[in-house]
């Protein structure tokens, strides 16, 4: 309800305090003298119960539909539950191949590689949520625009969000994946064999996603989600027999994440059928493969350039330091020469220009 008021700016207080409740967390672990997993178990299930009721209270205060009273409406029923349902099933086919794919690794490779899978996922979820953050205040623009036939708008705010999330999300990206060594130890000190690798999959996977988030929003906004969330479950779905084939041909530990990765990428056409299906206007070829070359461009770049900078230098935090100033400055050209249209980059320039003439 927060979100579909554009209310972002009670979203951004309640999830700091998240934040910082969360950070209160660790440091009463740090001190606390008892049992630190069962304090862990208690803290965290108090710090979520007690965000619940700040949405709640902050909602039901502001927002009339948020007041509970009890209709019966036959009508809505069934289209609610056809859209829950397949979303209920596209939700499910990504939690299942996560856990199938432990399982698979536990098989072939045991507990050792479960451990670099789940280090790879707690960082993977961690980078997604700074990111998905951004285009989730683009989502409740996409489906005004789209209920009000403003399709041209739509368009332009689903490319935009899906730009400026993906250049995000590099900004963040970059320097893990290069730098995934030195981190991985600064952190854990000890790291599981095979960690730096299955985070790289991982972060690659993140980059895929983000491309295609705002291509969801429009899809969710059209309620015409059977088609997605079927294809695209049992995509994700296929993960698995092909990864337990693949292991039983002695594929490498990997394979599951390439694997998640192609289908991924495979999911976004999927969604361009469905929405040039309810939106005449809009065309692949003209507006969302031009997005994904140049964004896999800048991507190759950054990487390529950033990973011969850290080449000259021996692993240290000073090159850690530079390396992430380097890819940052990257991004930030890339971004707004290769990425970024025209009348984007003009409304930048415009913006930077009033900051520095109100300055003086």
């Amino acid at each position: 309800s927060i979100i579909s008021h554009e209310r972002m700016d009670y979203f951004a207080y309640v999830e700091i305090l998240n934040s910082v409740l969360r950070l209160l967390i660790v440091y009463l672990l740090v001190i606390g003298d008892f049992d630190k997993l069962k304090l862990y178990a208690i803290l965290t299930c108090a710090v979520s119960t007690v965000i619940a009721i700040i949405y709640r209270f902050i909602c039901v205060r502001n927002f009339e539909e948020c007041h509970f009273k009890f209709v019966w409406k036959p009508q809505l029923l069934k289209p609610m539950l056809f859209f829950s349902g397949w979303n209920f099933y596209g939700e499910m086919s990504l939690i299942a191949i996560t856990q199938g794919v432990n399982m698979l690794l536990n098989m072939w490779f045991g507990p050792v590689m479960n451990a670099a899978s789940d280090i790879a996922a707690r960082v993977q979820g961690i980078v997604m949520n700074l990111s998905t953050n951004v285009s989730t205040a683009v989502r409740p623009q996409v489906v005004k625009c789209y209920s009000q036939q403003e399709f041209p708008h739509m368009l332009s705010l689903m490319r935009n969000g899906a730009r400026i999330t993906f250049l995000l999300m590099l900004l963040f990206t970059a320097p893990l994946m290069i730098e995934a060594h030195y981190i991985l130890n600064l952190w854990l000190g000890v790291v599981p064999e095979h960690t730096e690798t299955l985070l790289q999959f991982s972060l690659m996977w993140n980059l895929t996603v983000v491309m295609s988030v705002t291509l969801n929003f429009v899809v969710q906004a059209s309620g015409d989600v059977k088609f997605q969330s079927l294809l695209s479950g049992s995509l994700y779905l296929s993960v698995l027999p092909l990864t337990y084939i693949a292991f039983k041909m002695d594929a490498p530990y990997w394979m599951p994440y390439l694997l998640k990765v192609l289908t991924v990428f495979t999911a976004v056409f999927v969604s361009c059928h469905t929405i040039k299906k309810h939106v005449p206007d809009f065309s692949f070829v003209k507006m969302v493969m031009p997005d994904l070359v140049r964004a896999y461009i800048v991507l190759i770049i950054i990487l390529s350039l950033t990973y011969i900078l850290t080449l000259l230098m021996e692993e240290s935090f000073a090159r850690l330091v530079v390396s992430t100033l380097f890819s940052a400055t990257l991004i930030c050209v890339c971004g707004y020469y290769i990425i970024l249209p025209k009348n984007i980059r003009d409304k930048v320039l415009m913006v930077a220009k009033n900051k520095i003439l109100n300055r003086d």
